[in-house]
């Protein structure tokens, strides 16, 4: 599976698909989340469940998230080109992907290649990139949100964190 994964980013297999995330005070869409999927030439479409594992285990991970982040910046910045309305992206951040020494610098030089607004990206990152609560995650959660981006918790709940200890964060 992982020599499948590594011929599927050098041969474009994966693709994005936007699910809408709905404001239920207004009844309209405030942001859309992107949602990878992995469509191999001539076979069934697969779904994350069955490959992220896998790509974490294996670091693929890495280039995979890179990857996701940069389509879903050129988006952003074809519907910005496109004059239709300003909505959030939401993307799902690996541990693995957030704890990159380049990490900051990439997500810095990706907003800036396609000159669009930090406040339209929100990184769903999980409690337990948190649990690492070391100088570097902090730094970086208050850099990321100075910018403008916003943070939300995924899947809270299946970590050891609470509620009082998210407070110390930037998580909107």
């Amino acid at each position: 599976m992982s020599n499948h994964l590594r011929r599927a980013l050098e041969n474009n297999e994966f693709m994005l698909y936007y699910q809408p995330k709905l404001n239920i005070k207004n009844n309209s869409i405030d942001a859309v989340e992107a949602l990878i999927r992995w469509q191999p030439p001539g076979g069934e479409m697969i779904l994350p469940e069955k490959f992220i594992p896998i790509a974490e285990e294996t670091g693929l991970i890495l280039p995979i998230g890179e990857w996701v982040f940069d389509h879903a910046c050129q988006q952003i910045k074809q519907w910005l080109s496109q004059d239709l309305p300003k909505i959030k992206v939401a993307i799902n951040i690996s541990s693995q992907q957030f704890n990159q020494p380049n990490f900051l610098a990439d997500i810095k030089n990706t907003i800036n290649k396609y000159q669009i607004p930090a406040n339209l990206l929100e990184f769903e990152i999980t409690e337990n990139t948190l649990l690492d609560n070391n100088e570097n995650t902090v730094n970086t959660l208050k850099e990321l949100s100075n910018l403008g981006i916003r943070f939300a918790i995924d899947d809270f709940g299946t970590g050891y964190s609470s509620l009082s200890y998210l407070q110390s964060f930037p998580i909107s």
